[in-house]
């Protein structure tokens, strides 16, 4: 069975339509070029979420939304949890869930 990757695929289709190549989104973000292809590809689980909110901001995601991608991966490949704004949003969806099933905004 194929493992899901919502997380690099969301990332590598912004990328491109952003024109970005992973080298230039690598040094902007400060991780290597490497990192970027074997997220990209699936092979590593999401960066932490303090690299995740500079992935939104560079590729014009909003607040969140890799967050939202990285959990539709499995709980398994969520990256390390810690108080950055897209953690804050995702953790809000997560409420919102439990009390009516429905997220503002996030589609299934």
């Amino acid at each position: 069975m194929r493992q899901t990757n919502h997380f690099g695929e969301t990332v590598r289709t912004k990328r491109k339509i952003l024109k970005l190549t992973g080298t230039s989104l690598a040094s902007t973000i400060a991780i290597s070029q490497s990192y970027i292809s074997n997220m990209e590809k699936g092979i590593t689980v999401p960066p932490s979420s303090a690299v995740i909110d500079r992935l939104e901001k560079i590729l014009k995601f909003p607040p969140g939304e890799l967050f939202v991608a990285s959990f539709k991966d499995g709980v398994e490949r969520l990256p390390p949890l810690d108080n950055s704004e897209a953690w804050q949003y995702f953790w809000n969806c997560v409420q919102q869930l439990k009390k009516n099933k429905r997220v503002e905004g996030v589609q299934k």
